[in-house]
């Protein structure tokens, strides 16, 4: 079962109990991207994530890093 709330600033979150973890897991989702780009700001979000995830000295691919934050690895 989950609980969505919405903060006075207007941030959503949802938040869902398992009591059968002892553990804790935070996702960051923004409600942005290229559908929301005006034609000037067209291309932002792209190299945004390109920034974002371009990769290490350990793991240089996307797929690598995917990998890892899946567990694949």
């Amino acid at each position: 079962m989950h609980k969505i709330s919405t903060l006075s600033h207007g941030l959503r979150m949802v938040l869902s109990y398992m009591p059968q973890t002892t553990s804790m897991t935070v996702f960051i989702f923004l409600n942005c991207g290229s559908r929301h780009e005006t034609k000037k700001e067209n291309g932002i979000a792209h190299f945004i994530e390109h920034m974002l995830f371009r990769g290490t000295a350990k793991r240089p691919s996307s797929q690598d890093i995917c990998g890892k934050i899946e567990g694949l690895e």
